[in-house]
């Protein structure tokens, strides 16, 4: 599956890429350092961090943080 993309954003002491998916889904990976030639090496967030980010992105989300 094919995704774009989006900003970084910061969330408790930690920066994440926001990810478009083409089905325009949204997903976040995150940054946990820097390759050579600045490529940014990714980790999957935790389930909780998961949901406290998709919360903070989508305020009609009904789980609440």
């Amino acid at each position: 599956m094919k995704y774009k993309k989006a900003r970084k954003i910061s969330y408790n002491k930690n920066c994440y890429r926001i990810i478009i998916r083409e089905d325009n889904k949204i997903g976040f990976m995150k940054i946990i350092g820097y390759k050579d030639n600045n490529k940014e090496e990714y980790a999957f967030p935790t389930a909780q961090e998961f949901l406290h980010l998709s919360s903070v992105l989508n305020v009609s989300n009904s789980i609440k943080f």
